[in-house]
């Protein structure tokens, strides 16, 4: 049981203009200051996430990834910091306040100012404005919400379980390094690296398990796939083939466009696609926004669309290169001098 006398409640935090009062560009606010009719982006982080600090970087790391939208007015961006306790360097939601989440961000969404839900549409217009940014333990807390307001759905507000699934469904979650499979109700899209320091060696061993392979074969920037409601992209590094010190694991808040396209291009293959992605989803929030016709998120041009910039990231010389660094790597002990020629 949580020490609630020593436990710091949860608080969110919104990105602002910078200014004397806010010169960070960053307002601490109560979850009940988030305006659910309007286009938003909720930043969930690993659970290292205690102090404003780190909530702050991940919002301006969105912040940054969406500078370049055409669109006339802009998302509300919003990042969690996590409850915890005196003496302890990570955070957590417990089942408690994972309720209080879904009831405050999910289910406004659902019905109308007296209380009674909304039609199977309505519900689905709005849960279009909310995309979500997460991070390790973030995805996990981000399934919890889902799986919360799920079951209060059907519970208090007797839609069905196809119907639930259908308004959920308009949910975006894009996830680095998730700790739990994604949720069956929302749109994910997730990125696993086998280099990550923590979870790499499961990504792999579950990779190849799926795909009921023995070794990995050349994957380059990344290979993607599309499983229902779930795009994934693997790859046995988001960095370089020859492993350097750096800990994969904190790869999402690489967010200096200028700096990784010229100092690592497979770096920023990576931080393209999750702009991509967070994109394609906000733009989508925003459009709807002015449109009298809904236009659900489409999971399967969401999917083409990263696929392209993953099939034009592959066919780079700086990937042929990768493919020969790893195969001479690979055969520098041979004592035969024949080598197999590299594709």
């Amino acid at each position: 049981m949580d020490n609630e006398i020593n436990r710091t409640p949860f608080k969110f935090g919104k990105r602002v203009e910078k200014s004397e009062i806010y010169k960070n560009g960053w307002q601490t606010i109560s979850t009940l200051d988030i305006d659910t009719s309007k286009p938003t982006v909720l930043c969930f982080n690993g659970n290292a996430t205690i102090n404003t600090t780190y909530a702050n970087g991940m919002a301006k790391s969105a912040e940054t990834m969406l500078q370049d939208l055409q669109s006339i007015s802009q998302p509300e961006i919003y990042s969690i910091v996590y409850s915890s306790e005196q003496n302890f360097d990570t955070g957590s939601l417990n089942n408690e306040e994972i309720s209080k989440l879904s009831k405050q961000l999910i289910l406004p969404r659902i019905i109308n100012n007296k209380g009674k839900p909304l039609s199977v549409e309505d519900c689905c217009k709005n849960m279009r404005n909310l995309n979500f940014l997460s991070h390790c333990y973030g995805q996990s807390v981000v399934n919890r919400i889902v799986k919360n307001s799920a079951k209060i759905m059907q519970t208090y507000f007797n839609f069905n379980e196809d119907e639930t699934k259908t308004i959920l469904s308009q949910i975006l979650n894009i996830t680095y390094s998730p700790t739990v499979k994604p949720s069956p109700y929302i749109t994910n899209v997730m990125l696993e690296s086998f280099s990550d320091e923590r979870f790499g060696k499961i990504f792999e061993e579950n990779f190849l398990t799926k795909h009921n392979l023995t070794t990995l074969p050349f994957m380059g920037a990344g290979f993607i796939e599309k499983d229902e409601n779930t795009i994934t992209i693997y790859a046995k590094s988001f960095e370089s083939e020859i492993k350097t010190a750096f800990d994969e694991h904190d790869l999402i808040f690489i967010t200096n466009n200028a700096y990784t396209e010229n100092k690592n291009p497979r770096i920023n293959t990576t931080y393209q696609i999750i702009k991509k992605a967070l994109s394609y989803g906000v733009e989508n929030s925003l459009n709807n926004q002015h449109n009298e016709t809904f236009y659900p998120l489409s999971v399967t041009q969401l999917y083409k669309e990263i696929n392209d910039i993953l099939t034009n990231a592959n066919k780079s010389d700086y990937e042929k290169k990768q493919r020969i660094m790893l195969y001479e790597e690979e055969n520098k002990n041979l004592k035969s001098s024949f080598k197999l020629p590299v594709e």
